[in-house]
């Protein structure tokens, strides 16, 4: 995707095992799927090893 020129030349860092997670709803959320996957979510084993960004739209 085109960006622009100050932010063409940035350092990324990928690490190898993430430890960060991004989850965004577009729009509006008027049927709770973004609350409902959270709760699901919360019932895996592995998830509390993550720091979670959540953006509703």
């Amino acid at each position: 995707m085109p960006l622009r020129e100050e932010f063409q030349n940035v350092v990324r860092e990928i690490k190898e095992k993430p430890d960060k997670i991004l989850i965004t709803s577009g729009g509006t959320d008027a049927y709770n799927i973004l609350g409902n996957l959270l709760y699901e979510l919360k019932k895996q084993h592995w998830f509390y090893q993550f720091e979670y960004y959540v953006v509703a739209g």
